[in-house]
């Protein structure tokens, strides 16, 4: 498979890691559990990315289990046109579950490529608190241990952390971040924070859900952890915001290929009352 659709797979499914902390740190102020559906397709690509067109669904489901963990699940079906003529079906699924406490995280994330299983990853981390380095145990596609970096936020931290920040009129946080893709490394995530504002009206299924609310511009970059830094991120994320923890449309923006996210579905779902 062409080494650039493998990363905008993987990405995107990083990239989803945004809705599951949203969703937790609007809790106390009526958040909804909810079902995001999202059309994707290329907005834009250089020759030298080997892509003529995607089509393509994703979906979102976040979800509270007893008030003490999150789950999100996402599935997302894409179709590839590559320049060669060649067309890539790629059916990827993933899920993960993480404590309140931070202290726990399982992610597990299945792929096929035109109905043939390619990837089949499962870990999970047990730490002792948030601060010091911890070690997470990989068990697909084989067994090893690696590295969490000290201080790494798992996605509900770091987006309870964003959210906050958007809300005090922050307009910049710089985060390490593990979200259990990427190879199972930890991420510098800085994100900006833009035009506040909360006169969203467009029409669509469930939109109604998100009419008035408060919303920010965000953009996401995401670099790549080493002891020297780098200054150009692997990839960037630009997404709208909205206080009831749902993410609105969406760009991915690679080095030489960029994927745009519609948000054409909210769905509002069953929660516990956790007060």
């Amino acid at each position: 498979m062409n080494d650039r659709v493998r990363t905008a797979v993987l990405s995107i499914v990083a990239v989803s890691a945004i809705y599951i902390g949203v969703w937790q740190s609007t809790a106390m102020a009526g958040v909804i559990a909810h079902r995001a559906v999202y059309d994707l397709t290329l907005k834009n690509a250089q020759d030298r990315a080997g892509i003529e067109g995607l089509e393509g669904r994703m979906v979102v489901n976040v979800e509270n289990t007893a008030c003490k963990t999150w789950s999100l699940t996402v599935r997302m079906v894409n179709r590839y046109y590559l320049k060669d003529g060649r067309t890539r079906i790629i059916d990827n699924e993933s899920s993960s579950v993480e404590a309140s406490d931070g202290r726990t995280f399982r992610f597990t994330q299945s792929q096929q490529v035109d109905g043939r299983i390619e990837q089949d990853v499962n870990l999970m981390i047990d730490r002792q608190d948030r601060v010091a380095e911890a070690i997470g145990k990989l068990l697909k596609p084989s067994e090893r241990d690696f590295k969490v970096a000290p201080g790494a936020l798992f996605p509900v931290a770091h987006q309870e952390k964003l959210l906050q920040t958007a809300r005090a009129g922050g307009d910049r946080d710089r985060s390490i971040v593990f979200s259990g893709s990427e190879d199972a490394k930890s991420e510098l995530v800085v994100t900006v924070f833009s035009d506040a504002r909360s006169d969203f009206k467009e029409e669509g299924d469930g939109f109604e859900t998100l009419h008035g609310l408060a919303s920010w511009s965000a953009l996401a970059s995401y670099f790549t952890l080493t002891k020297g830094g780098d200054e150009t991120p692997s990839y960037q994320v630009q997404f709208k915001l909205f206080e009831n923890g749902v993410a609105g449309d969406l760009t991915i923006q690679y080095k030489d290929f960029s994927i745009a996210g519609e948000l054409s579905k909210v769905e509002v779902l069953d929660a516990p009352n956790c007060n």
